[in-house]
């Protein structure tokens, strides 16, 4: 694949990357996020990740990646200026979002919600110990950080690529509960509750939960059950060096 070269700041994929960094409103008003890293990259293309750029710096071995995917190379110093880590790993990307919308129903035997989780790197830490725990896919109540901030995908270290994940208002995450037979394990900032639809095979006991008053999950009651994990944990996806 033949890569265009650019050294300009200026240039409109630079100006283009760096507001992906940035702005929560500029990626959903483009469609499209921000990953950094030659790993991560690798990660996207390996789970079909919809790429639509590459920049990297000279020297970079990128991994096999689709046909006619655009690739740019760029100066270090360039990279330095758009990459949003520190230390930049010599390799950016760019993917278009997947819908964020919830399903209509859901199919999988655990899931995970979260309320009011505000820092994205801990976000991503959660997707990717939700993936470990094989989870059916993670849901996001309003007042979570970006699922697509740069932070938030260099977190998952893959798990987004991998992971179903929604984001969900509380009418939308009570209705899907209550249809629910698989399990839910509904986290806020503050506190851990293990929520799931009441089954004739099981007791079950009514509950209300009651976090601090500014956080919405105030407001939903349900059944609470045993929440049980499974045994096959993948530990390579919990740690920063899996494949």
């Amino acid at each position: 694949m033949a890569a265009e070269r650019i050294t300009s700041r200026a240039n409109p994929l630079m100006t283009h990357i760096r507001r992906l960094a940035a702005s929560r409103s500029y990626r959903r008003e483009t469609g499209e996020f921000l990953g950094d890293g030659v790993k991560l990259l690798a990660e996207a293309a390996r789970w079909g990740a919809a790429l639509t750029a590459v920049v990297y710096t000279p020297g970079v071995r990128l991994p096999d990646l689709p046909a006619g995917l655009r690739l740019v190379e760029v100066p270090e110093d360039l990279m330095a200026s758009v990459s949003p880590m520190e230390a930049p790993q010599g390799a950016l990307f760019l993917a278009a979002m997947p819908s964020r919308q919830p399903p209509p129903a859901l199919t999988g035997s655990r899931y995970l919600a979260l309320e009011g989780v505000q820092d994205p790197g801990n976000v991503g830490a959660i997707l990717r110990t939700a993936d470990a725990f094989a989870a059916g896919g993670l849901l996001l109540l309003p007042g979570c950080a970006d699922l697509y901030n740069p932070k938030t995908v260099r977190a998952s270290m893959g798990a987004l690529f991998r992971l179903p994940a929604w984001e969900c208002t509380l009418p939308q995450l009570s209705a899907l509960a209550r249809a629910l037979a698989p399990r839910l394990l509904l986290m806020t900032a503050t506190i851990s509750v293990l929520v799931t639809a009441p089954t004739s095979m099981e007791s079950k006991m009514a509950c209300r939960l009651v976090p601090p008053p500014d956080t919405q999950t105030a407001a939903l009651s349900i059944a609470l059950l045993p929440f049980r994990l499974p045994c096959n944990i993948l530990p390579d996806r919990l740690s920063h060096r899996h494949r």
